[in-house]
C-alpha cells in the first residue's frame, strides 16, 4: 500500500519523481495554453500551446498535446512524440509512461525498458522504485491509496530485484521499507531481510528515525529499533517532515512533534 497524504500542513504526492530543474518552469498564456519559460533569462523556450507542462528534470518535461503525453528538451525540441496517456519525469533516465490502463518505463529516446503491465508506480525512492500489479485506488476524505495486487520493487535498468511477492509496500526510505506478508506489516532491507523483530496491522515510511506503525486498531510511532517512541493512540498517523507530523485524534486533525506533543 502507498498512501498519498493530501492534507493542509503537508502534502506528501507519489505522481512526480525526481528534481526539478528550477531553472525552467512552466508558463500558462491568457488562453489556458502552456509552454515552457527560461527563468534565469525570460525567455520562452516553447510557446504557449500544450495542454499541460510539468517540470523539467534530466533535460527533460513532460508535455500533453491533443490529451497524450510526450517530452520535449529545454531547447523545447519533441524528443518523445505525445502518445502516452500519462507521463511522468524522468530520475535515473528512465520516466514511467502510462498506455491501456498500464504503466511501463522508458528510457530518453522514447525506448521502452519495461513494457507497460504495472497498475501503479511509486516515486523512485533511495535506488529503487516501488511497483504494483491489480491494485486498486481507495479514497479516504483527507488522503488516498493503492491497496491490494502485488508489489515489489524495479531498479534503474527496469529488473524487478525484489519479486512482485508482497500484499502492500512502501517506498524505501532511511534504508528500510515497510511490506505486508500474510496479512502482516514488517520492514525490510534491499536483501528482504526483516529488520525488526515486530509485525504491525498497518506501516507507512520511517522519516527523521521515526515510523508511523499500527496496533490494536490504533497508530503511533517506533523507532528503528522496534522500540516505541509515541504511544498508539492515534486514528491515523502521518510521517515526520522537518520535525513535525500530522495525526488524527479522535476524529481532529492535529500537528504534534517528535515528543507526542501538540502543536499549536
Amino acid at each position: 500500500m502507498v498512501r498519498l497524504f493530501i492534507t493542509t500542513f503537508f502534502f506528501f504526492a507519489a505522481l512526480s519523481a525526481g528534481a526539478q530543474e528550477t531553472e525552467y518552469y512552466p508558463y500558462e498564456d491568457e488562453n489556458g495554453k502552456w509552454g515552457l519559460r527560461n527563468e534565469t533569462t525570460g525567455q520562452d523556450i516553447t510557446p504557449a500551446k500544450y495542454d499541460e507542462v510539468r517540470g523539467v528534470t534530466e533535460g527533460l518535461a513532460p508535455v500533453m498535446l491533443d490529451d497524450k503525453w510526450g517530452y520535449i528538451d529545454i531547447n523545447g525540441k519533441e524528443v518523445i512524440t505525445p502518445e502516452y496517456d500519462n507521463a511522468r519525469n524522468f530520475t535515473n533516465g528512465m520516466a514511467p509512461v502510462y498506455i491501456n490502463r498500464a504503466w511501463g518505463f522508458i528510457d530518453k529516446t522514447g525506448k521502452k525498458i519495461v513494457a507497460p503491465k504495472y497498475y501503479y508506480i511509486a516515486d523512485f525512492s533511495e535506488g529503487l522504485w516501488c511497483v504494483n500489479t491489480d491494485g486498486q485506488w481507495v479514497e479516504r476524505k483527507d488522503y488516498s491509496y493503492v491497496c491490494c495486487g502485488n508489489w515489489g520493487y524495479v531498479d534503474p535498468a527496469g529488473k524487478e530485484v525484489i519479486a512482485l511477492n508482497y500484499e502492500g509496500a512502501n517506498p524505501f526510505s532511511e534504508g528500510v521499507a515497510s511490506v505486508k506478508l500474510n496479512e502482516k506489516w514488517i520492514f525490510i532491507d534491499k536483501t528482504e531481510k526483516q529488520v525488526i523483530d515486530k509485525t504491525f496491522e498497518d506501516a507507512t515510511l520511517f522519516k527523521e528515525g521515526l515510523s508511523p506503525v499500527k496496533l490494536n486498531g490504533l497508530w503511533g510511532y517506533i523507532d528503528k529499533t522496534g522500540k516505541t517512541v509515541i504511544s498508539f493512540q492515534y486514528d491515523e498517523a502521518f510521517p515526520f517532515e522537518n520535525g513535525f507530523a500530522e495525526v488524527i485524534l479522535k476524529g481532529k486533525w492535529l500537528v504534534i512533534d517528535k515528543t507526542g506533543k501538540i502543536t499549536d
